[in-house]
This record gives C-alpha cells, sequence and structure tokens, in this order.
C-alpha cells in the first residue's frame, strides 16, 4: 500500500487540535458553570448524567425488549418530547433501502444468499 504521508501527518494534526479544542471548551464551561459537554451517545446516557438531565429513554421493540435511546437533549414545558416508535433493529430496513436505490427482489435474494447482506 501507498501512503501519502503528507495526509497522514496533516490527519494527525487535525486529530490534535480537535482534541485540543474540546480540552479548552471544557475548560470554559466549567469556569462558567455549564454543564459537561456530551461528546459521545454512551456518555450521554450514562446513568448518573441521563437520571439527572432525563434524555435516556427506555423504547420497548417488537420482541418487548426495552432499548435505551437518547431522548432530546432539551425538554419543554408545554411540549414534552418522547419517543413515538422505537429504533429500527439491525438490518430491518435493508431491502426496503436498496430497493429504493434500485435493486430488484430477486437482486436483493442473492445478495442474502451470497451472504453479501
Amino acid at each position: 500500500m501507498n501512503y501519502d504521508l503528507t495526509r497522514v501527518r496533516k490527519r494527525t494534526i487535525n486529530v490534535k487540535v480537535r482534541i485540543d479544542l474540546v480540552r479548552i471548551w471544557e475548560r470554559c464551561a466549567q469556569a462558567i458553570g455549564a454543564p459537561e459537554l456530551v461528546t459521545n451517545p454512551e456518555y450521554a446516557i450514562a446513568p448518573a448524567r441521563s437520571k439527572h438531565l432525563g434524555i435516556a429513554q427506555d423504547v420497548p421493540n417488537a420482541e418487548n425488549r426495552h432499548i435505551r435511546v437518547v431522548g432530546q437533549p432539551v425538554t419543554l414545558s408545554r411540549t414534552p418530547s418522547k419517543m413515538a416508535a422505537p429504533p429500527p433493529e439491525f438490518g430491518e430496513q435493508t431491502d426496503e433501502i436498496l430497493g429504493e436505490f434500485g435493486f430488484s427482489t430477486a437482486e436483493i435474494a442473492k445478495l442474502r444468499q451470497s451472504k453479501i447482506v
């Protein structure tokens, strides 16, 4: 494989700059008493934070298992939000999406048979 070292160096610098920016934002937020920054969904629904903020919601799926998802980050008093439908299961919409991209039912079946999908 031929790696372009200039691109790798630039990417490394960009990652370092992003990390530094996040650290600066965190310090600024702490200085003014703002809530902690949420940088990923797992962090948002961690038990200590999600209970306090009320943004983690348990949604039942078709098998009546409850899936914890991140709800709306903003709470409105007159129009509270709630999850209207569960998120799709893994691969649940694959046939529909492939159909929208022009794949026929036979082509989708062949992809499944070949274990591509």
